[in-house]
């Protein structure tokens, strides 16, 4: 074996040198089924993004609950 880099070059005889990929035309843009995956992970990223935000807030709220008569005083307190 000799040395140098292990994977092939840009030119020359890889496993897929002189295929033509599925999915792929002459101009490099995807057809078929997978050409409609962005929009699909942008939605399904806001809808998790919502639901963090919202489970945030639920926490939050629930840990807040305790403290709000303490909370108010305090506030009453500074108002005066």
């Amino acid at each position: 074996m000799t040395g140098g880099n292990p994977l092939p070059s840009a030119g020359g005889g890889g496993q897929f040198s002189g295929q033509n990929l599925p999915g792929r035309d002459g101009r490099g843009s995807q057809r078929g089924p997978r050409g409609g995956a962005i929009p699909v992970l942008l939605a399904c990223a806001a809808c998790y993004g919502v639901a963090l935000a919202w489970a945030g807030v639920r926490i939050a709220a629930h840990v807040a609950e305790p403290k709000l008569p303490e909370l108010c005083q305090i506030a009453l307190h500074n108002m005066a």
